[in-house]
């Protein structure tokens, strides 16, 4: 107790001392509150920078999607202009094939074109799409051939001839 009270006498003695004290509680007290504005104020401003940056790569990301959807209109109007052009082809291959339906027919592929002989396959039937042939032999199963891959010849002996165009698949 005698601390306490030596500590009152000294600062009613002293009023200098005891402004310096409560000052220095206020400073502390102020000083920590503007301490927190200005944090409060740098986070803001982040967060100001960071939807600055959000906006900018999302404008970045709408440009691209709009270069991708330019360039998906521009290769489906490559493709239908291929389709178009490929039609006519088709048409005009169908009849012959359709001459040929349920015959033996010989078969060559473009890529092995010098490699070896045709071989002989059953023409099982022709659509709008596609050619379906069998292989002559028991348990072979009938695949098809898209229609636009294919070509009609005859060769030297007189042989009806159906050519794939394989040379764009063998590449994948």
């Amino acid at each position: 107790m005698k601390w306490y009270d030596a500590m009152r006498d000294f600062l009613y003695v002293h009023p200098w001392l005891q402004g310096l004290i409560f000052g220095s509680l206020i400073a502390v007290i102020g000083g920590g509150s503007f301490l927190h504005r200005r944090k409060e104020r740098k986070h803001a401003k982040d967060l100001v920078e960071a939807t600055r940056k959000l906006a900018e790569a999302n404008q970045q990301a709408n440009t691209y999607r709009e270069e991708a959807n330019r360039l998906s209109a521009e290769l489906l109007k490559v493709h239908k202009e291929f389709a178009a052009a490929m039609q006519p082809e088709k048409e005009r291959i169908r009849p012959r094939l359709l001459a040929h339906k349920g015959k033996t027919v010989m078969v060559w592929k473009e890529s092995y074109r010098g490699s070896y002989e045709p071989s002989p396959q059953v023409l099982v039937d022709v659509n709008e799409d596609s050619v379906i042939l069998q292989a002559s032999g028991p348990g072979n199963l009938p695949y098809s051939w898209p229609l636009s891959k294919i070509t009609t010849e005859t060769d030297g002996q007189g042989r009806f001839m159906v050519v794939f165009d394989d040379r764009v698949m063998s590449r994948r």
